[in-house]
């Protein structure tokens, strides 16, 4: 019983960090993204005044807003949520352990 315990658990706890970490990176990726916009149409615009059409396509990318990855906008995946869950887990499961 421990032993498909404790493989339920490392399941459970590999299905939940994982996703999470790597959801939690989007935001700043993204906003990575946008620091190297700026600074390209910067460039295009001092070097290049007839590429109008680059600069707005740029310039849109550029607007957008930074995107988290929500489960159906109830549980935003940052690493805070890594927290609370791994709090719920090992809560349920002394309960579980202390129910026999």
């Amino acid at each position: 019983m421990l032993v498909e315990m404790g493989s339920n658990a490392f399941t459970g706890v590999v299905l939940i960090s994982l996703p999470t970490i790597y959801c939690s990176k989007i935001p700043e990726c993204m906003s990575k993204i946008k620091i190297t916009l700026r600074k390209l149409i910067d460039r295009l615009r001092l070097r290049h005044l007839d590429r109008v059409r680059e600069i707005c396509l740029l310039e849109r990318m550029e607007k957008h807003d930074i995107v988290y990855l929500t489960a159906c906008k109830m549980v935003d995946f940052k690493t805070s949520l890594l927290l609370s869950s791994f709090g719920s887990l090992f809560t349920y499961g002394l309960l579980v352990l202390n129910l026999q």
